[in-house]
């Protein structure tokens, strides 16, 4: 009887330490790419043993086949909560592609550490604001709270994927294009106006060359306007996140 337990033991472990491992994947602190791989594994360790007390042990399994089953289904759970608080993220850095295409600043890019690939750099500096305050409303510990709560609405290999969860989902990706282009849309408003004002200056003086001119002024309006809408982004990316708990909520019902 004990080596039965001590091997329900270490399923339970094992499971949850799936789970976790998906979510810190797909955290948008660590990124796919930007952290090592030693540093995501410890943390996961460090999260399932927070976590696994908590959580009811692992149902009996019969075969490799069923036990296989759970680990698909506990990967997938965590998968699933870590792309939707990528979501987030992804929507705030194509808001910052937009602002910087709209500002001129299209061949002004880096080298994104958390994705390897070139960003605007604009897009850069929002999602870094993002971040931080992701961290200042205690987004991480939503993570934690998330993650003991998955158990509570679906159980080990009670997960149930639907059509619901993929509708649950794609609104999700409509509503976090709609969310970037509400933070760049006081930006690309006036940036359109100054579009409309240079083309009645280039109509009413054909000699003036209105692209020389247009463009130092069109980066200088922009830094001027990002800098005055910088407190309207950071309240409305704090909305967003103090909303996650209900997405991941919705997700989770979608699943259980």
């Amino acid at each position: 009887m004990k080596v039965v337990i001590n091997i329900r033991f270490l399923q339970t472990y094992m499971l949850v330490f799936l789970r976790v491992g998906c979510i810190v994947l797909f955290a948008p602190m660590l990124g796919p790419r930007g952290t090592p791989w030693m540093l995501k594994f410890a943390l996961a360790l460090i999260c399932t043993a927070l976590v696994a007390p908590f959580v009811p042990p692992a149902p009996p399994v019969r075969d490799l086949l069923s036990f296989g089953g759970l680990v698909a289904r506990e990967a997938f759970i965590g998968m699933v909560l870590g792309f939707s608080i990528r979501l987030i993220f992804g929507a705030i850095q194509t808001a910052g592609q937009i602002i910087g295409y709209q500002m001129g600043f299209s061949m002004v890019n880096l080298l994104d550490p958390q994705g390897h690939y070139p960003i605007p750099i604009l897009s850069h500096f929002i999602t870094m604001l993002a971040i931080l305050i992701f961290l200042q409303t205690n987004g991480h510990h939503w993570y934690l709270a998330a993650l003991v709560r998955s158990y509570e609405v679906v159980g080990m290999g009670e997960a149930r994927f639907s059509g619901r969860l993929g509708w649950e989902l794609l609104r999700e990706g409509g509503e976090m294009f709609v969310a970037a282009v509400k933070i760049g849309f006081p930006l690309l408003a006036i940036i359109f106006l100054f579009y409309v004002v240079m083309a009645l200056v280039a109509r009413a003086m054909p000699q003036m060359n209105v692209f020389i001119v247009a463009l130092p002024m069109q980066v200088g309006l922009g830094l001027i306007v990002l800098m005055l809408s910088l407190p309207f982004i950071a309240s409305y990316m704090e909305k967003m996140f103090l909303g996650l708990w209900r997405e991941l909520g919705l997700l989770l019902k979608a699943m259980g």
